[in-house]
């Protein structure tokens, strides 16, 4: 039975699709092409209703989605809601105590907005009156999860309860746009890949 090595842990909108995309491309690295499986959050418990979310309800369903790796040094998947569910980091321990983890972190304010932003445009039609930016300021005053879904320290918390600091590693979402090749190499020197593929 294949399981991963390491996992993109989130955070939204924070560039993890972007992250997924380069690294999927690496020879050394294979990817589940379930880019979010959830598994970790809401599949591991059978009794949650999670057919909108996920497919993945049972260790042997995901465990099949690392079946057609071959001699990749690096398996993952990311679900960036590993990030956010407070028992994620436990369930992760519990079946992958020797994983990687990589978060990616953004600017809390401009996240948030960005997720308002693509839930604004499947709620309302482009040519609509309303203004986006009021819109947002109502949410948030009205919203406690998106004023809670940037405080990152307590989520990192939870996961150096279990993993050591040489397991996880932290990025910014800027470093990722800016200093791309960078990050990349960094990350393939983590994972134990060929650092100079591009």
């Amino acid at each position: 039975m294949k399981m991963p090595n390491f996992l993109i842990i989130g955070a939204n909108k924070s560039g993890t699709t972007t992250l997924y995309n380069y690294l999927k491309q690496h020879p050394e690295i294979y990817l589940s092409s379930l880019k979010e499986p959830h598994f970790f959050s809401y599949g591991y418990d059978e009794r949650c209703p999670i057919a909108e979310i996920s497919p993945i309800t049972n260790l042997k369903d995901y465990c099949a989605l690392f079946r057609q790796a071959c001699n990749e040094t690096a398996i993952g998947e990311a679900s960036t809601s590993y990030l956010n569910h407070p028992q994620a980091a436990k369930r992760i321990y519990s079946c992958l105590p020797d994983v990687k983890l990589i978060a990616i972190l953004r600017d809390p304010v401009e996240g948030a907005y960005s997720k308002f932003l693509m839930e604004y445009r499947k709620q309302f039609d482009i040519s609509s009156k309303q203004d986006p930016i009021h819109v947002f300021e109502q949410a948030v005053r009205t919203s406690s999860s998106i004023r809670m879904n940037g405080l990152y320290y307590k989520k990192i918390q939870r996961y150096l309860q279990f993993f050591t600091q040489e397991q996880l590693k932290v990025y910014l979402f800027e470093d990722l746009k800016s200093n791309t090749e960078s990050l990349l190499q960094d990350v393939f020197l983590f994972l134990n890949v060929d650092e100079i593929f591009m």
